[in-house]
């Protein structure tokens, strides 16, 4: 909410206008004569807002009003990993001085899964069943199927994923709660792993790869697999019309051996 009470201050609720809002937009916007943020992120800014107000008044502590529209959203984005871009990012994560061990962990289970960013790294040891093959990203403690308004999967491991997790299972002595720890204190969580993958990111070389870029790699490679969206969707908690609106992009090096098949 910092940038939101920077722009409204003191102001009371009245001064939710649409004028406001497109004010708020411009002056935020990143753009290539000033630096800012992306619309996608200034909506997402917004709509916490309209939340939080609706929440508000729900509780009676305001009066209700009509919230203005949201801004457009930003173009969905298109990139996506191949398979020997993962794998240059994996080994470049190793350079990581202390970053190294929580960055490639994450990398594997993001690529594999396909999970996002924040139920990962929330990851207890008591969420990955070995014996059922699968991670529950569901909060342990309450079951939760939606956090934040994001479903959570339940999803199978593919066999690396799951060799590299036993193998970092069977190395604890004693086995501590959260997956991502301090190297040196494993009572201590490791929160993000942003920097590091940022870093990593620019020692390769790659434009506009974020850690959901994985995401958009793990949705692409199973739709181009053949998997039915309705497979995904359980696969990923993510709805068809969401894989086709924003996350499915062909591999076109494929385009010309699809061709030759065709009678």
């Amino acid at each position: 909410m910092q940038h939101i009470l920077e722009f409204w201050k003191d102001a009371c609720l009245d001064a939710i206008t649409p004028d406001a809002v497109l004010d708020y937009e411009k002056a935020n916007v990143r753009s290539a004569k000033k630096p800012g943020r992306s619309r996608a992120t200034i909506r997402r800014e917004l709509s916490d807002l309209r939340a939080a107000v609706k929440a508000a008044a729900v509780n009676h502590k305001v009066h209700a009003i009509v919230f203005p529209k949201l801004p457009r959203d930003g173009a969905p984005r298109k990139r996506w990993l191949k398979r020997h871009e993962f794998d240059q990012l994996f080994a470049e994560a190793a350079k990581e001085y202390r970053a190294a061990e929580p960055l490639q962990l994450f990398l594997m289970i993001a690529y594999y899964t396909g999970a996002r960013s924040g139920a990962i790294m929330d990851l207890r040891w008591s969420n990955i069943d070995f014996d059922r093959n699968v991670i529950d990203y569901r909060l342990p403690d309450r079951g939760e199927l939606i956090v934040d308004h994001k479903p959570r999967a339940v999803t199978p491991m593919a066999p690396p994923l799951r060799a590299y997790l036993l193998q970092r299972y069977k190395a604890y002595e004693k086995l501590p709660e959260y997956v991502f720890h301090q190297k040196l204190d494993h009572t201590r969580r490791v929160n993000s792993v942003v920097k590091g993958f940022r870093a990593t990111v620019e020692r390769c070389g790659f434009k506009d790869v974020t850690p959901h870029t994985l995401r958009h790699t793990r949705v692409t490679e199973l739709r181009n697999m053949g998997m039915h969206s309705h497979q995904v969707d359980a696969f990923l908690a993510m709805t068809a019309e969401t894989q086709d609106r924003v996350y499915t992009h062909a591999d076109h090096s494929d385009l010309q051996a699809l061709a030759m098949q065709i009678a």
